[in-house]
């Protein structure tokens, strides 16, 4: 009603349906339902939210009917199956709440009776060969599937053009999304560079997956793992799934000193060899490194990943003074490069870091730490 994106465990379509009816009603979308038990105002248009599952589920009963017919049953036991829907407590409160359950259940048990209406009958028929009936069952299984794609994008169309306001689900969308929605990360970007560049701070998000961040803190890795594995020492390097200062990393040359975004920028691209210092240098002068920003660059070598010991061990590098070196140089390549062209955008472009000592990808494994890492990824 608010026009503010929000993600859901079920399909829009249902939602779409109960919004559609409370917009003829009336509502005026400020009752939240964000709480159980709450009491609802005059506004709220109870009967007509209500009317939308119960009208639903009422069709299911017809439908179990019909179906049962079309597999062959007698009209008396199509009838019993019906009359089991129509008294099932469970599916009666189902229809009497505000919930999808009526909708999914109706939307797919007609969607089998579609399916079935005529090829159940031609299972049995001897008229047909065997080649001509996977011909028909191919050409109405793809006819079908075709269907319920189009009308799935098209829900999926008619979701994404009424909800274009930021709102609390669009975090764990693509940055490219966050910035398609007003209100969202094109407000707060606005007006900033749109190259990723030598001394510029960014904050690098997991795009495949889960919705995380890479990011790291003042804790080590300890000296030896439970199962007597050794690890580096360094400092941990992990996907934070919150927004943090601690996000934040420095691009840098590795032919150069300062961290100074220069003029003209020196732009980053394609192929170019690079650094990743973590940290964000104005914060760090703000919260005098309180919060854990360590200045340290991003490294890894040949030592086994603590829950992964097929894969290195990612860190920052900390010089113990000590034979392990840094191993601290990227390489970036931009996946999307043919949409974006080959320097690195900020929001739009998509990086994939290759580590230059061992030619290995930089990868979340999802595999969660234990206390010692915070319990992060």
């Amino acid at each position: 009603m608010k026009n503010t994106f929000f993600f859901d465990s079920h399909p829009p379509l249902g939602k779409q349906l109960i919004a559609a009816m409370a917009y003829l009603a009336g509502y005026d979308g400020k009752f939240k339902f964000d709480k159980i038990g709450s009491p609802y105002g005059d506004g709220v248009p109870l009967l007509a939210l209500r009317f939308v599952p119960a009208f639903f589920g009422s069709l299911i009963v017809p439908t179990v009917y019909h179906l049962m017919l079309e597999i062959g049953l007698s009209q008396w036991t199509s009838l019993l199956a019906a009359l089991l829907f129509l008294f099932d407590n469970a599916f009666l409160t189902q229809s009497r709440f505000i919930l999808m359950e009526s909708m999914l259940l109706f939307f797919a048990l007609f969607g089998a009776a579609i399916l079935l209406k005529d090829f159940w009958k031609l299972l049995g028929s001897t008229k047909l060969s065997d080649t001509s009936l996977l011909v028909r069952f191919f050409t109405q299984f793809f006819i079908t599937i075709g269907i319920a794609v189009a009308v799935y994008i098209g829900i999926f169309y008619v979701h994404l053009n009424l909800l274009y306001k930021a709102g609390p689900h669009d975090s764990i969308m693509t940055s490219a999304f966050q910035a398609s929605l007003d209100g969202g990360l094109a407000s707060i970007t606005k007006g900033q560079p749109l190259l990723v560049a030598h001394g510029s701070q960014i904050t690098l998000r997991h795009t495949h997956g889960r919705t995380c961040w890479l990011h790291s803190h003042n804790a080590l890795y300890p000296i030896r793992y439970p199962d007597k594995r050794g690890s580096s020492h360094q400092q941990q390097v992990t996907c934070y799934s919150f927004k943090d200062v601690n996000n934040w990393w420095i691009v840098k040359r590795p032919d150069k000193s300062d961290l100074v975004v220069e003029q003209p920028v020196d732009a980053i691209k394609h192929g170019d060899i690079i650094q990743l210092v973590h940290g964000n240098d104005l914060l760090d002068l703000i919260l005098n490194r309180c919060k854990g920003i360590t200045s340290r660059a991003l490294n890894s070598h040949d030592v086994a990943a603590p829950m992964s010991p097929q894969c290195q061990e990612v860190s920052c590098y900390i010089d113990y003074n000590i034979s392990m070196s840094a191993h601290n140089l990227w390489k970036v390549e931009i996946i999307n490069k043919e949409q974006n062209g080959d320097t690195w955008h900020t929001i739009q472009s998509l990086v994939r870091l290759i580590h230059v000592d061992t030619n290995t990808a930089l990868k979340f494994t999802g595999r969660q730490l234990p206390d010692w890492g915070v319990s992060s990824t």
